[in-house]
């Protein structure tokens, strides 16, 4: 999992069936609050009510493209990224590097 933080949405009026209710969030890895890793963001799709500025956890590939709704048998859908935890602290060598 990569710690990321929320910096936009992403409106997409045409997409893949499977895509039709998700919603879609853009974000980019961080080291602490105020430092984000590199200049890359990414789209990932967010399943548990995130929103803009906060800080997640998001998992990236093959896992993130399965559906393990316990309703539903696995499906494979297309993503590349999916938000799966809203962070409310975390720490590096013992030092707080971001708290909600």
């Amino acid at each position: 999992m990569i710690i990321c933080k929320v910096i936009g949405t992403v409106v997409a009026s045409v997409k893949h069936k499977d895509l039709v209710a998700s919603k879609l969030l853009i974000v980019q890895e961080i080291i602490s609050e105020n430092e984000m890793k590199g200049k890359d963001l990414f789209v990932a799709t967010d399943s548990v009510g995130a929103g803009d500025g906060d800080v997640v956890l998001v998992t990236r590939g093959s896992n993130a493209c399965a559906d393990g709704s316990f309703a539903s048998a696995m499906k494979m859908i297309p993503i590349d990224a999916s938000i799966v935890g809203i962070v409310d602290n975390f720490s590096i060598d013992g030092k707080i590097k971001f708290r909600k």
